[in-house]
């Protein structure tokens, strides 16, 4: 036999744990990636340059800019809801 002696109990058996890492941390990074694709699409260039290089600048811009004027400007101009907009002035750094 390859066992010397048999196992006590019974085997523990639970949900498969990392599709539902890879589900949560999707869901968390979704609106970013909707964002960047946005902002590719303007500034023909792939989206994870966007996500990468402009991205930050973006939120930079976007939460310290003071006149509503010019963020709704901007935002218009990359095809940005204001949901994105508001995700884009509350991110911190």
């Amino acid at each position: 036999l390859a066992k010397r002696k048999k196992h006590d109990g019974q085997a523990l058996f639970k949900r498969p744990e990392r599709g539902l890492k890879f589900f949560i941390a999707r869901a968390k990074n979704q609106r970013k990636l909707d964002i960047a694709a946005k902002i590719a699409q303007k500034l023909h260039s792939p989206a994870p340059t966007v996500i990468s290089d402009t991205l930050p600048f973006m939120k930079i811009i976007f939460s310290k800019e003071k006149n509503k004027e010019k963020i709704d400007k901007m935002a218009a101009e990359l095809g940005l809801g204001e949901e994105e907009v508001e995700w884009l002035t509350r991110q911190s750094f």
